[in-house]
């Protein structure tokens, strides 16, 4: 447990590899640590943009709205082995 509503269960182990699930609260971002690192990059970048560039890109995101599979973490899976 990780505090009181954070839980790690091991899932599988295999050999020398260990598989982990994680339930923890929607609030809760749970990433693994290259996900996470890119993500953190990402944001990094994205403060060091002009107002012209996060426009550009409002633009972009608006008129491609719905088109295809957007980039997030699928709120409807299940948390586990993430």
């Amino acid at each position: 447990m990780i505090g009181n509503d954070i839980e790690i269960h091991i899932t599988r182990i295999e050999g020398d590899i260990v598989k982990i699930g994680i339930d923890a609260p929607r609030s809760v971002p749970v990433h693994r640590k290259e996900i996470f690192e890119a993500i953190r990059e990402t944001n990094k970048e994205a403060a060091g943009m002009n107002i012209a560039d996060v426009a550009l890109m409002a633009r972009y995101a608006q008129k491609n709205q719905g088109s295809g599979p957007g980039v997030g973490h699928g709120r409807n899976n299940p948390r586990k082995d993430r």
